[in-house]
């Protein structure tokens, strides 16, 4: 009885060895093309950011139908959506075959084939992965049905870090498709303004830059705030160098003349003084004959009233003179208006003093 249990033990061992070797050469690859797509079995545990799943390409022979060509423009038309934003692809093609002799070397020939369509059609081939499976998994209750004759086309896409190439990542991203080159804030949307400091001849040249939210000053050449409207805070200032702002302001600079003319209007609450008065149709003369320049206004008041009031008042001073160079249909390229109220004094005060010379605009011509 033991020598029978013995016996039929050792058969079931056999048994099970044998299987396991069976299995273990089943799973072993029988080309480098299967063993390259191995490495990529990380597909299904979900490391990409997105799967895009194509319809079956069905072969005659090892030629491609009329009617999956279709398909495989579709493929070509996603993948360069793709890859023209700069994510990493990877398009892997199975070919299947029906059940005959040579069904393996069948499959490799269709997958083959449409590797050669989609290359012919401009897609790389070092993004694509070839994959063959003979006459596995067929289409057709029939294994040998016409069906099965056929390659399956994956994308596997991750997204790049930064998709529009604006300096963001897509975490804080929240315009991930801004135009190419298109100055962006930190959250990758669109600065509706930008401000730089230029150098010029004065000394401790500075700027301040307000909206509803905040105030920010800018002390130092070569610093630039945005602004995206006028209920959010300016920007901190960051200094860039001399080729991002040709990049930016190249325009503008290039339409600038390289003499800047500058003028003082002085006033009286929101008029003009008399002798402004005249020296302003001066100025009207001079820009007439000018070809497009660039007109900037800075608007000043004295230590009369409170700080806040006396911003306004600075800027109703730009803002008339800014409509007396419209209303002479002047052609300009640019007016940039600003005030500093009462915190840029051209004669120092006490708070509360009268003081003519004070109550200013500053008129700047590039």
């Amino acid at each position: 009885m033991q020598k029978i249990m013995q016996k039929n033990f050792l058969i079931s061992f056999t048994i099970i060895f044998f299987l396991s070797i069976t299995s273990a050469l089943a799973l072993t690859p029988k080309d480098t093309n299967t063993l390259q797509i191995k490495k990529y079995s990380n597909f299904i545990d979900g490391d990409f950011d997105e799967i895009v799943r194509f319809d079956e390409i069905y072969m005659y022979d090892v030629d491609i139908k009329e009617d999956s060509k279709s398909t495989l423009k579709d493929v070509v038309d996603k993948v360069k959506t793709y890859t023209n934003k700069s994510n990493e692809i990877i398009v892997n093609i199975i070919g299947y075959s029906f059940k005959s002799s040579n069904a393996l070397e069948k499959s490799k020939e269709n997958a083959l084939s449409v590797q050669a369509y989609l290359s012919e059609h401009g897609i790389d081939k070092n993004i694509m992965r070839i994959e063959y499976r003979g006459a596995k998994d067929p289409l057709h209750l029939s294994a040998d049905h016409a069906l099965s004759n056929r390659a399956i086309v994956t994308m596997y896409v991750t997204l790049a870090k930064d998709l529009d190439q604006d300096g963001v990542l897509r975490e804080q991203d929240k315009c991930p498709d801004t135009q190419r080159g298109m100055k962006v804030g930190e959250d990758g949307c669109k600065i509706k303004t930008l401000i730089v400091l230029l150098p010029d001849k004065k000394t401790n040249s500075s700027i301040l830059i307000a909206t509803d939210k905040s105030s920010v000053a800018v002390t130092k050449p070569n610093q630039i705030v945005s602004v995206r409207s006028k209920d959010s805070a300016p920007s901190n200032p960051k200094e860039i160098d001399t080729n991002e702002i040709k990049n930016l302001f190249g325009e503008i600079i290039d339409a600038t003349n390289t003499e800047q003319l500058s003028y003082i209007l002085y006033f009286n609450k929101l008029e003009l003084t008399e002798e402004s008065k005249e020296n302003f149709q001066n100025i009207l003369s001079i820009l007439s004959k000018m070809q497009s320049p660039y007109i900037q206004l800075i608007g000043h008041t004295d230590t009369v009233g409170n700080s806040n009031s006396n911003k306004t008042l600075g800027s109703q001073r730009t803002q008339s003179v800014a409509n007396t160079i419209q209303s002479a249909e002047i052609t300009y390229l640019k007016i940039d208006q600003d005030t500093y109220g009462e915190s840029d004094l051209a004669i120092p005060t006490d708070d509360n003093m009268d003081e003519q010379f004070n109550r200013r605009v500053e008129l700047f011509i590039h």
